[in-house]
Order: C-alpha cells, then sequence, then structure tokens
C-alpha cells in the first residue's frame, strides 16, 4: 500500500466519523420530536373522545368525527 494514500484515507474516515455522529444526534433530535407528537395526538383523541361522549350522553346528539380528528 502506497504510504501517501494512508493520510487520505485516515481523513476520510474521520469525516465519515463526524457524519455519523451527526446523523446520530439528528436521528435522535428526531425521534423525540416524534414521541411527543405521538403522545400529544393520543392525549387529544382521548380528550375529543371524552367530549363526543359527553355530547352523546347529554343531548342524544351525536357528532361526526372531523377528518383531523379521524386521521
Amino acid at each position: 500500500m502506497d504510504n501517501n494514500l494512508v493520510p487520505g484515507l485516515t481523513e476520510q474516515v474521520k469525516h465519515l466519523q463526524d457524519d455519523i455522529k451527526s446523523i446520530k444526534e439528528s436521528n435522535k433530535f428526531l425521534f423525540e420530536k416524534l414521541d411527543k407528537v405521538l403522545g400529544d395526538r393520543m392525549e387529544l383523541r382521548s380528550e375529543n373522545y371524552k367530549l363526543k361522549e359527553k355530547l352523546k350522553n347529554g343531548n342524544g346528539v351525536e357528532e361526526e368525527e372531523c377528518l383531523a380528528c379521524s386521521a
């Protein structure tokens, strides 16, 4: 192997390691945000269900589910 090639490969490996670290940090951030969004969505659906039950039991009128709530 050419001795001039080793420093170049070492530098490429360093850059790749930095890229991997950056991608892992980005993924961690995105998964944390996704977990929060899913938790918020579950809470909102639960609240929506409770409100629908109150409406249904209170006056016998059943509300249609909105498109945003059924997603």
